[in-house]
């Protein structure tokens, strides 16, 4: 996941290192700390450009750099919907 840089508990604020399976945080204990995503801003502005976006295909992937996945070339062939 090139473009995470980690997850983090919108309830403590507490840090899980990638991969690590989205979920609850591990430290709160409760079922609505669900572990957000922080994304390397930076590096997504780099890769996703309107000349890079002007090329891809109409579907999910389109933004991939924003989804919490790595995708794969077998993925990127799955209709969406």
């Amino acid at each position: 996941m090139r473009f995470i840089k980690g997850l983090s508990c919108v309830l403590c604020g507490k840090s899980a290192p990638p991969p690590r399976s989205a979920g609850t945080c591990p430290e709160c204990g409760d079922a609505f700390a669900i572990l957000d995503v922080d994304f390397d801003l930076p590096r997504v502005a780099k890769s996703m450009t309107r000349e890079s976006l002007e090329n891809r295909p109409f579907n999910h992937w389109r933004y991939h750099e924003l989804l919490p996945i790595e995708p794969d070339e077998e993925a990127f062939a799955w209709p969406v919907g």
